[in-house]
């Protein structure tokens, strides 16, 4: 057997040749896969074109669709046996939230299922569906074409005014209905623009019930339209006739004119099967019927005609004697009553397919024949004939045709006759008809193809699955069709699929050896092999778009998996790769003995790379029992698979290695192909292709000179039948011989164009494109000038016919396009249409316009006519919108940059693309943002000047991280880096009125391009571990903690290669062996890849674990492994082991572990022992340790201990005869020559410095390494310490190979770029200014020395220098305001900051912090607590108003508002009780007591403040009744069947009916032996018992079930209202539940770890993500829980919350020193929570626009006295009270204190802040809020 795609890039032949082969030529019922098949059973979907065909068994499936089973076939018994069902797991990883388009837009359908509820699995007999499902490819399929392709059959002549008007108006409208739908609409007229020499062959005829046949069998609706009127049609007799038939009727033909006649037209051609006699070309006979000349045209057509009516005559009348009457009709029927017939008689389903537009003129029988009476009915011409004609056509008319149609479909017209016939120009009700009939064509073929998609969406094929599984079953049965031969190979197939063998079986070759034809047949084979019983699953790999990128493939597959064992419940596929592997694999072990599993996947080399697929993570190192893979690829490394394929299993027999076709079998191929197509050679001609094949011994040789061949007849000779001698000789023969037939103008651009597209192009598309072309319509007009300027649809017909089996269909942009079937189609069409670049760039403007419909929706385009005049004509193309009712419109979107990029059309491709919002945010959201990335860098390659593209598409590229998870951001991203919109204004419009809404800060807080940073790769799950760059810092490796290593481009940022599942953590990746390997340390194993592919080389298992280790010498081509005492060096590129080495300089107690450093070089390798005082010299070319030396001696510190630094930095020049060293303290650089170890110098460092990760450039003068945000460089030659890069974040490693380019990465996942040859830029947004916050110098006074510590000039000077510092900030309930706590050295203050003014409107110096600040209500006072006293201060006066009476305990900071905000709650001196202040004097009001013997800690009261919880150490919670001043109860751990209580993050409900808190826990519903996790436990507070937990059971026992890392533990939760909360969840899900049911209300996507922020007023919530990798903030609507705006900071905000009006966000950065303010912009216009929305300048203003000084003394000297009246007698605690109360393990609760200084907590928000109890003035420092978590 050969395959005869050769290479697959335009990807795989079948779906054309499929059209024009095996539609025409297959019996009715009949499989397409004929005699290939060895099963017994065919099963058709279809039924029998022709009534009269045999049916010996209907049956109906359970939806009640009749099943029409072919007589000699039976019917497949079901399988009855009970299916061992294994569930797969959906593991809802968190990763898949902030990587949810790494796969594409189409990668996979995240987050939807390809399964469908109404296909429940079937008992008894299987249908046709179950079948397709199943993999049985015997069965005959339906079309999935998502088109509409109706077929207008009308005579030439009588129609010509309502074709045209139906052109003009109907048909733009009907694909504007259609495209909506996502449908594509054609209409195929074969009357309009037929010229001459079109009717030169006599394929007319057959080409139209070609189309018919194909419009019934693609199109959704309609198909045929007739407008049948008085006109029976052009009459002609058969272009071939079967010899026995014409020798029957040659011998009763009596004139001998006609005998003459026909033996000159009719040739005998023994080469068809059976012989047959062909009317010859028209030219063939008369050459002039094509001459240029118009009179020797109009002479040889006179003579054809007199000649046709003779030979008609004689054939009619000896069919009449010779032949039935069906036989003899056929040689007077008309095209089209034929036409009629295979559209409207042999139709199944009429009702909504046909339609017939009848127009009745009356009168007209009554007119006198003549010319224009001509045009409308049979008058002229002998008598005889034309009341023939009358006659068949009243048959056809009157009696047949309204008996087929109801009243529905068959709509008449009535209209007088005129002497111009039918004119609507002259005549207005002929106007008036007109108008009517386009009006009712575009109504009644709107509704019927509304009405099929609607039905269709009821069916199977409404269901993505089936469609895709149709889609390669069709694509499978087209490549057994033709297979012939290779019996060894499938005997090798057979073997396996029979064995035991748990590896795949690969087929392997080079492109074109057959692959894939090998493949499909082993898919019948299997069905052959397991009775019919196994379940096959087949992909052709890139011939669809569900089957080109992993994700999508992985999901349909999993899918049918499923449905084949049974399992109909819909469920959610991931869109994480990892996540879809591994439901994959565990789908694979549904299969059972009962019914095993087939799995075949063809051309694993046309995957998209993305996603890793080529590096075959996703396939199972072993098959489950009962499953069998097979799969194909192209051996060559450069794609990935085959390597793969050969590390990942051992099993040589296992491959196959496709062998060279051998002679028998090219005899054998020829013989079937002819046999198939029922053709013949003469022996002469057989010898001819068989030599021909041996001189070329390739497939697709054989394949174009059989198709060549199939054209000789039998008569032909010798010098007809020759064969070119190479496969771009044959091609350019056929493209010769095309051109010839369709004309040299239209053939060279329709193939240009096609050639030029980026993937293909629709039917329609070329047709639109085309119709645009004037040269190619000046050509085919040349001597005809037709009503609209349009393509004439036959052309395009006919050059298809004629191209069809080198073209291939294939998925595109979620439509079928049609493009080249091999490589070499490609080429050979590059070289002979598209050499030329000027050209080109014309074409690529053509197309682009198509794309961005320039000629569309009624714009006229010019034109010069045949006198040279200027004319413009509407080419109605296709209107070409970004979105479609049903979707985007991929194919604008995915084209159009490229086509105007190609074309060098830079204004345009500015405007209507890469400088457009709205085109780019559609495309963001439909294809993610790499593909844009793609567009700017191809753009910026043509024109790499333009500043305006490099500034958006360096936006893009700094904004990567949020937009590939949060494409809605586009505006905050782009508005939030660009400072300079000159020559972008229209993207700025654009931003400024996005559809959706977005968050905008007020002050510039994100990258700005143009600075040295200009890339953020976004491509890692999790946080990167470790880096590396080639040589000439083309390229970069990187490794994280998602188990991944990647390559990137670092010109581009593309990813080249994702290395997955590398193993646990890790943590170092090194390029080696002059970049050819990359080596990468995970737990327990050091791994060696091959660079370029990706492979595994080798696995270095380290039983010890994690080992330090290094590269060295030459080319980096030695790895060095420290480990006790010893080094193990092995070779790098293969893994080797060279040898051991034991360093016999350690001492006894001394020895190497992972917790040093260690560096390579040339000639040495350098190591630091345990202890990190000694370094240890290893020279390579002796392999022996020769030097070792303490370098850091002990010293005495400032308070007399012994202390000694450790060495934290190495690293050895390029050669390794020096090695520097530093310990971080002093940050000394220090120099060594390295074979003496003697000190060669110290060059001498900052204290603030970091030193560790040193590295060199790749000259070796300069040693660098980063150091907090930013990187220190060492000048080796002369010493000079520098700084580069202010990143702003905390840089982790970075890496440069010079000082042009550097690449770093921290904690966010996020790898950067920079351009080092660039001015750097501040992150920062300038200076602070008097606007912002005072002015620094006006802040520094003498009091500022009341510290008492003398400072040095420096750092007096440094201390100036300093700007004020935000260390905490909080809302006010007036939302115009925040308060700020902050600092500058030593001196701490309290500011009130004016959001709508940007500025500081209250300044005030304070003596010392308080712990813990309340906001009262007016905005202007607040409660503190200081030291151990309680205060009220006027921030407006900056004045102490009263100090509350007595003390507060020193162990509990905790105080709250109760009684409507009225009185003070906190815990007693010596916290047995519960203390109530009146607010308003101060004063003890009440001390409740619960006369326990624990003491109080912390507290929490409902809104109101009438119920108070207060929980003890260790112990249980008391409830109190504020009013009544009493304890009400208890709540014990033990009631809730936990440990302990944790009420920081509690909540009690603002009526006080219900306490919420989190317990350390085991569900109550969980399974025996569950762990424990932390869930929300609600408490009746009223009725004093448990009330519910509140738990997602769904995905806790799934979670449960899959064992793995996910858990629905709470992470923090708040109120949403009195009945409703919401938790964040350890498995970044946010939960809202009902406190009434405890049931869940929604799932929301969250994050790992969060901070909500919930106010009483507004429509939204704000859930804030605190990993650093999840830096992401979100709007949620509160009542629809929808996420309705996100923004992603490139740095940690901290203190983010909602302002109190509930429309906007604050917070602040490190970077900037200054809050930031969020708005929400943009939205649509009618949302109903615009009209509550007030702009914060609206609010009231009560401190004025003028920045006002105050200073404030907190603390008294009377803070220390008693107060005699205080109602608290509680005794001050002492040391011995707390011990017993102290653990010194750390639990949730010390976690949960240690926030209060991390973050604001939730009562925080609400309430104000805790800082724990840190008063003292040196402590402000160090309550600065610590770095945002990372993940663990």
């Amino acid at each position: 057997m050969v395959r005869f795609d050769g290479d697959t890039t335009s990807r795989h032949s079948g779906i054309a040749y499929i059209m024009y082969t095996a539609l025409y030529r297959r019996k009715p019922g009949q499989s397409s896969l004929a005699s290939n098949l060895p099963i017994s059973h065919t099963i058709n979907t279809r039924a029998p074109q022709h009534p009269k065909d045999n049916v010996n068994e209907t049956s109906t499936n359970e939806k009640g669709t009749r099943l029409h089973i072919v007589s000699e076939k039976t019917a497949v018994e079901s399988r009855t046996e009970d299916v061992v069902k294994t569930r797969s797991t959906i593991s809802r990883k968190t990763s898949e939230l902030k990587s949810r388009r790494q796969d594409g837009r189409h990668a996979g359908r995240p987050g939807t299922s390809h399964r469908h509820r109404d296909h429940p699995r079937p008992h008894g007999k299987t249908s046709a569906t179950d079948e397709v499902i199943r993999g049985n490819v015997t069965v005959e399929c339906p079309s999935t074409a998502k088109i509409v392709r109706i077929f207008t059959s009308s005579t030439f002549t009588d129609t010509w005014h309502e074709r045209n008007a139906l052109m003009e108006s109907a048909y733009p409208a009907l694909k504007e209905v259609c495209q909506q739908q996502g449908y594509e609409f054609q209409v195929v007229d074969m009357r309009w623009g037929v010229r001459d020499d079109a009717t030169d062959d006599h394929m007319g005829t057959e080409l139209c019930l070609r189309e018919i046949d194909l419009c019934k069998k693609l199109s959704t609706g309609p198909s045929f339209v007739t407008f049948l009127s008085h006109k029976y049609g052009y009459r002609d007799f058969p272009n071939k006739i079967e010899a026995t038939e014409f020798d029957k009727l040659f011998a009763a033909v009596e004139e001998e004119e006609a005998l003459m006649l026909l033996k000159t037209w009719f040739k005998r051609d023994d080469n068809t099967v059976p012989p047959t006699y062909f009317l010859q070309p028209i030219s063939s006979i008369l050459p002039d019927f094509r001459d240029e000349n118009e009179e020797k045209r109009k002479s040889a057509k006179t003579a054809w005609y007199d000649q046709n009516a003779i030979m008609q005559k004689a054939l009619v009348k000896a069919a009449n004697q010779k032949l039935d009457t069906k036989a003899a009709h056929r040689y007077v029927m008309s095209v089209t009553e034929a036409e009629i017939t295979r559209g409207i008689v042999e139709s199944e389903d009429r009702l909504s397919s046909c339609l017939w537009f009848h127009r009745h003129i009356d009168a007209i029988d009554k007119q006198e024949p003549g010319y224009i009476l001509s045009r409308y009915k049979e008058c002229l011409g002998p008598e005889e004939r034309v009341k023939e004609s009358q006659v068949l056509l009243a048959d056809l008319r009157d009696k047949r045709l309204p008996i087929l149609l109801s009243s529905e479909n068959h709509k008449t017209y009535n209209i007088e006759w005129t002497d111009s016939g039918v004119d609507p120009t002259k005549s207005k009700r002929h106007e008036a008809y007109i108008k009517q009939l386009c009006h009712d064509f575009t109504e009644d073929i709107s509704k019927k193809v509304m009405q099929a998609i609607e039905d269709r969406k009821r069916t199977d094929l409404a269901n993505p699955l089936y469609g895709e599984i149709v889609e390669h079953t069709v694509f499978c049965q087209a490549k057994c069709k033709a297979f012939h031969g290779r019996q060894d190979t499938l005997d090798l197939i057979t073997k396996y699929l029979q064995g035991t063998s748990r590896t795949p079986f690969i087929v392997h070759g080079p492109s074109g050896c057959g692959k894939t034809s090998i493949v499909a047949m082993a898919a019948t084979l299997a069905l052959q092999c397991f009775n019919s019983k196994a379940g096959i699953v087949i992909r052709f790999i890139g011939t669809t778009p569900d089957s080109s990128t992993i994700g999508a493939l992985l999901s349909s597959v999993t899918s049918q998996i499923w449905r084949i064992y049974g399992d109909d419940e819909d469920q959610e596929l991931p869109a994480d790769i990892k996540e879809l592997a591994k439901i994959f694999q565990e789908a694979l072990n549904m299969a059972n003995s009962n019914e095993p599993l087939v799995l075949l996947l063809d051309s694993l080399d046309q995957f998209d790379p993305s996603g890793g697929a080529r590096q075959l993570f996703w396939l199972p190192k072993q098959l489950p029992d009962n499953v069998k893979i097979i799969l194909s690829t192209l051996p060559e490394p450069q794609y990935e698979s085959f390597p793969r394929l050969q590390e990942m299993y051992s099993e040589r027999n296992n491959f196959l290695k496709v062998p060279k076709l051998a002679d028998k079998d090219v005899e054998g191929i020829l013989t079937k192909w002819l046999n198939v197509s029922r053709r013949d050679l003469t022996d002469q001609q057989r010898q001819t292709v068989l030599r021909a094949f041996q001189k070329c011994p390739l497939p697709l040789f054989l394949k174009l000179s059989f198709d060549e061949a199939c054209r000789w007849s039998s008569f032909a000779s010798q010098s007809e039948t020759t064969l070119q001698p190479s496969i771009r000789g044959s091609i350019n023969a056929l493209f010769s011989r095309v051109e010839g037939l369709h004309g040299k103008i239209f053939v060279s651009r329709a193939l240009a164009y096609l050639t030029l597209s980026k993937t293909g192009l629709t039917e329609s598309e070329l047709e639109d494109i085309l119709s645009c072309d004037d040269d190619v319509l000046n050509d085919v007009y040349m001597y005809w000038t037709p009503p609209v300027r349009r393509l004439p649809p036959l052309l395009l017909v006919r050059l298809k016919a004629d191209l069809g089996q080198y073209l291939v269909d294939r998925g595109a942009d979620g439509v079928r396009v049609f493009f080249w079937y091999h490589r070499q189609f490609i080429e050979a069409a590059t070289d002979r249409y598209c050499s030329d670049p000027q050209l080109n760039q014309v074409l690529h403007g053509a197309l682009a316009d198509f794309f961005a419909g320039t000629w569309a929706n009624g714009k006229a385009k010019a034109y010069l006519d045949k006198k040279g005049n200027t004319e413009t004509a509407d080419r109605r193309a296709a209107s070409q919108p970004d979105k479609f009712k049903t979707g985007y419109n991929l194919r604008k979107l995915n084209n159009l940059p490229y086509q105007r990029t190609e074309a060098k059309q830079l204004s345009q491709l500015k405007q209507e693309c890469l400088l457009n919002f709205a085109f780019l945010l559609s495309k963001l959201q439909a294809s993610g943002l790499r593909p844009i990335l793609e567009d700017f860098i191809a753009a910026r390659h043509v024109y790499p000047g333009d500043h305006e593209l490099k500034t958006v598409g360096e936006s893009l590229q700094l904004s990567q991280d949020a937009l590939v998870s949060y494409p809605n951001e586009l505006p905050s991203q782009l508005l939030g880096r660009i400072k300079q919109w000159d020559g972008l204004e229209d993207l700025l419009a654009g931003c400024r009125n996005a559809p959706n809404y977005f968050l905008e800060p007020d002050r510039p807080v994100l990258t700005e391009p143009g600075g040295q940073l200009v890339n953020c790769l976004a491509g890692h799950k999790k946080e990167v571990y470790g880096i590396d760059m080639t040589n000439d810092s083309g390229f970069i490796v990187t490794c994280a903690y998602d188990r991944s290593v990647k390559v990137w481009d670092v010109a581009s940022g593309k990813l080249v290669r994702s290395m997955d599942d590398v193993g646990e953590d890790p943590e170092k990746v090194l390029l080696c062996c002059d970049d050819s390997v990359i080596i990468v340390h995970p737990d327990e194993h050091i791994l060696g890849y091959d660079f370029k592919t990706g492979a595994l080389l080798y696995d270095i298992h380290t039983e010890e674990g994690r080992l330090l280790f290094c590269v060295g010498g030459k080319g980096n081509s030695i790895i060095g492994t420290f480990h006790e005492k010893s080094v193990s060096l092995y070779a790098a590129d293969t893994g080797t082991l060279l040898e051991t080495v034991v360093c016999t300089l350690l001492g006894k107690k001394q020895e190497f572990t992972s917790n040093t450093v260690c560096a390579g070089s040339i000639r040495y390798m350098a190591v630091v022992d345990d202890d990190q005082y000694w370094v240890f010299i290893l020279d390579l070319e002796t392999s022996q340790f020769i030097r070792k030396k303490k370098i850091f001696e002990k010293f005495k510190d400032e308070d007399g201990d012994d202390e000694q630094y450790t060495i934290e930095a190495l690293v050895l020049s390029l050669s390794g005869h020096r090695l520097y060293l530093s310990e971080m303290y002093k940050n000394d650089l220090q120099v060594y020559i390295t074979d003496t170890m003697e000190q060669e110098c110290v060059y001498p460092g900052k204290d603030r410095d970091s030193s560790e990760r040193f590295k060199l450039t790749k000259d070796g003068k300069t040693l660098y390494f980063p150091n907090s945000d930013h990187v220190v460089l060492w000048d080796l030659h002369t010493g000079k310490r520098s700084t580069v890069l202010q990143q702003g974040l905390s840089m982790t490693d970075v890496v440069m190979k010079d000082m042009t380019t550097a690449v770093s990465y921290s904690d966010d996942r996020v790898v950067r770029i920079w351009d080092l040859t660039r001015e750097a830029k501040s992150h920062s947004d300038g200076q602070e200014s008097e606007e912002d916050i005072v002015d620094s110098k006006s802040l520094v006074g003498d009091d500022e020395a009341d510290t008492g510590k003398e400072l040095t000039d420096a750092k007096e000077e440094e201390k100036k220098a300093k700007p004020i510092e935000i260390k905490r900030l909080m809302t006010l309930p007036n939302p115009r305001y925040v308060l700020l706590k902050a600092s500058r050295t030593m001196t701490k203050y309290l500011q009130i900051y004016d959001l709508p003014l940007k500025k500081v409107v209250r300044h005030i110096k304070v003596d010392l912090s308080p712990s813990k600040i309340i906001p009262l209500d007016d905005s202007m006072q607040v409660l503190v607590r200081v030291r151990r006293r309680l205060k009220v201060v006027d921030l407006s006066s900056g004045t102490l108003l009263r100090t509350f009476e007595g003390k507060m305990s020193e162990n509990s900071s905790d105080f709250t508002l109760v009684s409507d905000k009225k009185e003070v709650a906190c815990p007693t001196r010596g916290r047995k009780g519960i203390k109530l202040y009146d607010l308003e004097t101060g004063k003890t009001l009440a001390v409740m007591e619960a006369k326990i013997t624990k003491k109080f800690d912390d507290l929490k009261a409902s809104e109101k403040g009438t119920v108070l919880i207060a929980s003890t150490d260790d112990g249980p919670c008391y409830v109190f009744d504020v009013l009544t001043r009493t304890c009400l109860h208890a709540i014990n751990p033990v009631q809730l069947n936990c440990d302990d209580i944790y009420i920081n993050d509690a909540v009690v409900t603002n009526d006080g009916a219900y306490f919420v808190c989190q317990a350390n826990t085991v569900p109550q519903k969980a399974p025996e032996e569950s762990n424990t996790e932390y869930i929300p436990l609600c408490w009746d507070i009223q009725n004093n018992c448990f009330h519910k937990e509140l738990v997602d059971y769904e995905y806790y026992l799934k979670y449960a079930k899959d064992s793995g890392n996910d858990d629905t533990g709470v992470d923090v939760f708040q109120l949403l209202d009195y009945r409703t909360i919401i938790c964040n969840h350890n498995d970044a899900y946010i939960r809202v539940f009902d406190l009434n049911t405890g049931e869940m209300k929604k799932r929301i996507e969250g994050h790992l770890s969060a901070e909500l922020s919930v106010v009483k007023a507004g429509p939204y919530f704000m859930s804030h993500g605190t990993y650093s990798e999840d830096n992401v903030f979100k709007m949620i609507d509160r009542t629809t829980f929808e996420t309705i705006a996100t923004f992603s900071p490139d740095y940690d905000i901290r203190d983010l919350a909602l302002t109190e009006d509930g429309y906007h966000a604050v917070g602040y950065f490190r970077e900037f020193n200054k809050p930031v303010l969020w708005s929400l912009v943009g939205g649509p216009e009618d949302d109903q929570h615009r009209k509550t929305y007030k702009p914060l300048s609206s609010y009231p203003d009560i401190y004025g626009a003028d920045t006002v000084q105050l200073q404030l003394q907190l603390q008294k000297d009377t803070d220390k006295e008693e107060d005699p009246d205080d109602l608290d007698k509680d005794i001050d605690e002492v040391d011995s009270d707390t011990e017993d109360d102290n653990d010194d393990s750390p639990d949730k609760k010390d976690l949960d204190a240690m926030s209060s200084i991390s973050g604001l907590s939730d009562l925080d928000l609400k309430s104000g802040w805790s800082d724990l109890d840190l008063d003292a003035d040196d402590s402000w420092d160090e309550m600065e809020k610590p770095e945002k978590k990372t993940s663990a």
